[in-house]
């Protein structure tokens, strides 16, 4: 029992993490008012939706390639590539936030900064101790995380109290400090005798590229309302999309645990995306049950409630996405995914401009936006299946083997 609740601190933690990171939100539409509070938030969800566009996919890289964990110039090359490429997709949403959302008063975008660098830290921090997870260690991955959201918890009730924008531009101290913490802590068992191992651009990079295109399908529908739409009609999308997707913890958290051991237990895996979706199902539940006591947390504008909704019936598809984008990982059909999403993230760029252009409303997109959730997963199972059944057959195909008696 104890073991088990050990294995679960990682999700408990991240759990944290992520009401911190909705407190943040929450401290956003309490500092500003009217459309400043539109801007910020629009602004906010832009810059997070291209952190996840740029992440390197270096997490699932380690995970994959357990025996890097130990090799200190290993991870520092991992975490140098996570660096690059979200530093290049934080300097791309701040960039399309001044030009597109109207983020132009220095202050503003003085916050805006801060809060990219909480991002990007935050992403790193999680990188470090993702090798603790190798090592069989989640609670030495989840107590600087349960620090860093209680930290981050008392700051942004600063700010909700006080209407101080400073409290908001603090927000990175805290992450910053759990970053150097974690290379500490990691740093400390890494073996120093063993040779330097090359980690290639290109093989984490293909891990990246494959989750940034999956990404693309779903961030595609928000980023384009934020960039084409006015604030005031974006930000009910911005809010209920930030609360929909603070959900995903669960399911990234579980399939990133279970990566190491989804290869030795295939027979399996059409049970676990069955529970995963039974599981977005529940959690979208809890959401709309909670909804009023979010409003009050959250300052929601006029129409977030039906957006959230549509946004929540989505969730089962999305938890078993997860799962089944791991899945894909686990028997190596890395090219014919990033393939099949290619398809289908290009087709979802093309309807969200026509959506944003024609119908041009948060609901309008939250619509498509699920619509195409429910594609993927059609499209990532069907990849699954026809890999588990070409296994199975060769598996039928190849004779048992005899065993020679002398």
């Amino acid at each position: 029992m104890i073991r088990r609740a050990r294995h679960l601190m990682p999700a408990i933690s991240t759990a944290a993490s992520k009401v911190s990171q909705l407190l943040l939100i929450s401290a956003i539409s309490y500092v500003y008012l009217g459309e400043s509070a539109n801007v910020m938030l629009v602004a906010y969800l832009l810059i997070s939706s291209f952190v996840q566009l740029s992440d390197s996919g270096a997490i699932a890289y380690l995970l994959v390639n357990g025996s890097l964990a130990s090799n200190a110039r290993a991870v520092f090359r991992v975490l140098l590539i996570q660096t690059f490429t979200v530093g290049a997709g934080l300097v791309a949403g701040v960039a399309c936030a001044i030009v597109f959302v109207g983020v132009h008063e220095p202050q503003l975008l003085a916050v805006l900064v801060a809060l990219s660098a909480v991002q990007l830290a935050d992403g790193l921090s999680r990188i470090v101790r993702s090798v603790f997870l190798i090592r069989g260690e989640p609670m030495s991955f989840a107590v600087p995380e349960f620090v860093v959201a209680g930290v981050r918890t008392a700051v942004m009730l600063a700010a909700i109290f006080t209407g101080d924008a400073i409290w908001l531009w603090l927000a990175w101290i805290p992450s910053l400090l759990a970053l150097g913490y974690s290379w500490w802590a990691v740093a400390r068992h890494f073996d120093r005798a063993s040779a330097a191992v090359a980690v290639p651009f290109r093989s984490v990079l293909l891990y990246g590229v494959s989750g940034s295109i999956s990404s693309l399908y779903s961030q595609s529908p928000v980023m384009i309302a934020s960039i084409v739409l006015a604030p005031a009609v974006a930000a009910p999308l911005a809010v209920a999309y930030r609360i929909a997707q603070a959900a995903e913890f669960v399911p990234s958290t579980f399939a990133q645990q279970l990566l190491p051991r989804i290869a030795t237990s295939l027979g399996r895996s059409r049970r676990r995306v069955g529970m995963f979706a039974a599981l977005g199902a529940l959690v979208g539940l809890a959401i709309w049950l909670l909804r009023d006591v979010l409003a009050i947390l959250i300052v929601f504008p006029a129409g977030t409630e039906v957006v959230l909704l549509i946004l929540i019936l989505s969730l089962p598809f999305k938890f078993a996405n997860h799962f089944l984008i791991s899945l894909t990982m686990a028997v190596n059909i890395l090219k014919e995914r990033t393939i099949a999403t290619t398809a289908l993230a290009i087709t979802a760029v093309v309807l969200s401009f026509a959506v944003c252009m024609t119908a041009g409303t948060s609901v309008s997109v939250a619509v498509l936006a699920s619509v195409v959730e429910i594609a993927l997963t059609v499209c990532l199972a069907s990849l699954v299946g026809l890999k588990s059944t070409a296994f199975r057959r060769a598996s039928l195909s190849t004779p048992p083997a005899r065993d020679l008696v002398s």
